[in-house]
């Protein structure tokens, strides 16, 4: 879970497509639920990805 984390944060960095950007954060939030269904409720999972 934390490398979808460090990677999902870095790659928005350079993405500069809204829709993009959106898709991405969707599939990392899908790709962390799937390796820990529980531990992915946790919102630290998913703060980077929505606040800069």
């Amino acid at each position: 879970m934390v490398t979808w984390w460090i990677t999902g944060h870095r790659i928005l960095d350079t993405i500069g497509n809204g829709d993009e950007e959106h898709l991405f954060r969707q599939h990392t939030e899908d790709a962390v639920w799937i390796i820990d269904n529980a531990g992915s409720q946790a919102q630290i999972w998913t703060y980077a990805l929505y606040n800069d």
